[in-house]
């Protein structure tokens, strides 16, 4: 299950996260023949709810303990840049840079809860929770 939630300005409305958009768990496939015959990366693949317990059908009946141990296990999450004001998914392991101005003014959106409008700079952030999903 995951929160539905609103995350924007009090006084200008800038929305940072409406729904239930923020955080996407992902785990590391194994790289397969292909993958290692042409020099790519290990295969990510999206978990819609956050993973519990014997992942047997894809993972060789891997718990998830091990994944861990083995730094399979990351996550996207929404971030905002403070020099353009754009919002973007970064995967966990990656550098902390806008992808739009290449920035390195960046915060998660859930770090701006509690801080002044980067827009407006009146409003405060806030995050309301409006249901589960």
């Amino acid at each position: 299950m995951g929160i539905i939630r609103s995350i924007k300005c009090s006084t200008c409305g800038f929305t940072l996260i409406a729904g239930s958009a923020g955080v996407a768990p992902y785990l590391k496939k194994p790289k397969g023949f292909f993958r290692r015959l042409f020099g790519l990366g290990e295969k990510k693949v999206l978990l819609q709810d956050p993973p519990t317990g014997n992942l047997s059908n894809n993972f060789h009946d891997k718990e998830l303990s091990d994944l861990i141990k083995e730094k399979r296990v990351g996550h996207y999450a929404a971030y905002l840049c403070l020099s353009c004001l754009k919002i973007f998914d970064l995967d966990s392991s990656s550098e902390k840079k806008c992808k739009h101005c290449k920035s390195t003014s960046v915060k998660s959106v859930f770090e701006m809860v509690g801080e002044k409008c980067p827009k407006c700079k009146e409003g405060d952030i806030e995050d309301k929770k409006t249901g589960i999903t």
